[in-house]
């Protein structure tokens, strides 16, 4: 038994020392805010512009054990590292979470989520971040059905989505919205795409790929499915392509965040999967861990030594955006017992 034990952590030390780091390494730090901080939640969205981190929406578990609903828009000052809590103007949406914002110039556009009373939305607003009005912007076209935790990326002008959930069915389409014409279009795909799923991001590459990584599904028993796979999909011939990987490849996972660094490196941060928290501190599995990257260059997989003292939260369902060429920012998410309201920053070298 004890030749047994042995062996098992020497495997697992083993596993832990042949997660190469590609000689990348990370940073993280909890800047100290006194002032009033947004409540907890998951399913929020976090955008960067001038300077500042737009928060909207979110959920949270009440005293009651029933999930709170958000609408809320609030703003941080990262450099002054104060939260203002904005009262917009317009026709604000309804409370939701699991829907997506992008930033086209000074407009911030959202789409989708879940809400009270098994609310999915299907609809599209934009903020305007200079007069902090929000306008619901009326398709002239056939749009997709309602769904949330689908995953959404900028191309040009344009907003391309894939998948999500509506509670009962898992999408696997894809559809392209002109913020311009406010024109949604349903593009013909080929290739070797992905499967149904939600919970899953997709990056663009500064070389026109689209790279989708993750997400949930449900096998035929009614058993989640949790996704390690990455696919590409050609924004020039919309061609879907299983690209060859190395390295240490993340765990499947859903409710991670993948943010694009200007070296062309991609964060893969946080998420749940088998057995919970996708991190080798919390769950049975060494091969787990919060934080990964990939190089879209080389299609490699990396797991980066962590300097300092302080601990990166393992979270899910949490929101993230780049600050600047190496710097992520996070906000909230669930650690696995509760909704957060932590902010951090992440410096990867």
């Amino acid at each position: 038994f004890h030749i047994l034990k042995k062996l098992m952590e020497t495997k697992i030390k083993s596993t832990s020392e042949s997660a190469d780091s590609g000689g990348f390494s990370f940073s993280i730090n909890k800047p100290l805010i006194e002032d009033k901080t947004p409540t907890g939640r998951g399913g929020s969205s976090v955008v960067f512009a001038n300077g500042k981190l737009v928060l909207f929406g979110g959920h949270y578990f009440n005293e009651g054990d029933k999930f709170e609903y958000l609408n809320e828009t609030w703003l941080l000052d990262v450099e002054k590292l104060i939260w203002h809590k904005i009262s917009c103007s317009g026709e604000i949406p309804g409370p939701r979470y699991g829907h997506s914002a992008q930033i086209l110039g000074s407009r911030m556009f959202l789409f989708g989520g879940k809400g009270p009373n098994s609310i999915v939305y299907k609809d599209v607003y934009f903020l305007d971040l200079v007069e902090w009005v929000w306008v619901p912007v009326k398709a002239i076209s056939a749009s997709p059905l309602a769904r949330f935790f689908h995953a959404a990326e900028v191309v040009g002008r344009k907003i391309v989505i894939h998948g999500g959930w509506d509670g009962s069915e898992v999408f696997n389409d894809t559809w392209i919205f002109n913020t311009d014409s406010f024109v949604w279009i349903q593009p013909k795909t080929t290739g070797f795409g992905p499967s149904a799923r939600y919970g899953h991001t997709m990056t663009l590459t500064a070389d026109g790929r689209l790279l989708l990584f993750g997400g949930m599904s449900f096998a035929e028993s009614g058993m989640p499915k949790y996704n390690e796979d990455v696919r590409q999909l050609d924004t020039d011939n919309m061609i879907w392509t299983r690209p060859r990987i190395s390295g240490h490849v993340p765990t499947g996972r859903y409710g991670h965040t993948s943010t694009l660094l200007s070296d062309g490196k991609i964060v893969v941060f946080g998420g749940w999967g088998k057995s919970g928290c996708q991190s080798r501190d919390l769950i049975n599995d060494s091969r787990a861990y919060s934080l990964q990257i990939l190089d879209t260059k080389t299609m490699v997989w990396y797991v980066p030594r962590k300097l300092g003292h302080k601990d990166l939260k393992h979270l899910y369902n949490h929101s993230a955006c780049k600050a600047s060429g190496s710097t992520v920012f996070f906000f909230g998410g669930f650690d696995g017992r509760q909704a957060l309201c932590d902010f951090y920053t992440l410096n990867i070298e």
